[in-house]
C-alpha cells in the first residue's frame, strides 16, 4: 500500500507539472480543468482497480492469477472504451483535454502499476 499512495503522490505532482504545460498552449478555463480533472479521474479509477485486482490475486496459485489479471485487463479497457464514450457523448468537456490527459495519465499509471507489482513482487508482499 505504501508503494500505492507513494505513486499516487508522485502522479499528483506530475499532474501540476502537466497542468502547467498544458497552460502554456491552452487557456487554461473552468471548462478546460473540468475536461483534464475529469481525464485524469477516471485514469485514477481504473489503475486503483488493477491494485485491488492484485491484492486479490496475489495469494492464489500461479495459474489461477494470470487468469484473474488477464481478466481483470479485458474488463478494465472495455469498461474504459464504455466510460470514454458516454463521457464524450453526455457531458459538455473539451474532448482533445479530455482525450489527452486520459491517454497521459494512463500510460503513466500503466507504468507505475507494473513497476509496483514488481516490487512487490520482489519483496514477497
Amino acid at each position: 500500500m505504501k508503494i500505492f499512495l507513494s505513486s499516487v503522490l508522485i502522479s499528483l505532482f506530475a499532474g501540476v507539472f502537466l497542468l502547467l504545460m498544458v497552460s502554456f498552449f491552452v487557456e487554461i478555463s473552468e471548462y478546460n480543468l473540468i475536461s483534464f480533472l475529469a481525464g485524469t479521474a477516471l485514469a485514477l479509477v481504473f489503475v486503483v482497480a488493477g491494485f485491488f485486482t492484485f491484492y486479490f490475486a496475489k495469494n492464489v496459485k500461479q495459474k489461477s492469477f494470470n487468469k484473474i489479471v488477464l481478466v481483470s485487463m479485458i474488463t478494465r479497457l472495455v469498461l474504459i472504451a464504455a466510460v470514454i464514450v458516454m463521457i464524450l457523448k453526455f457531458l459538455d468537456i473539451n474532448q482533445l483535454i479530455f482525450m489527452i490527459s486520459l491517454f497521459v495519465w494512463y500510460f503513466i499509471f500503466q507504468i507505475w502499476e507494473v513497476i509496483s507489482f514488481n516490487k512487490m513482487i520482489a519483496k514477497g508482499i
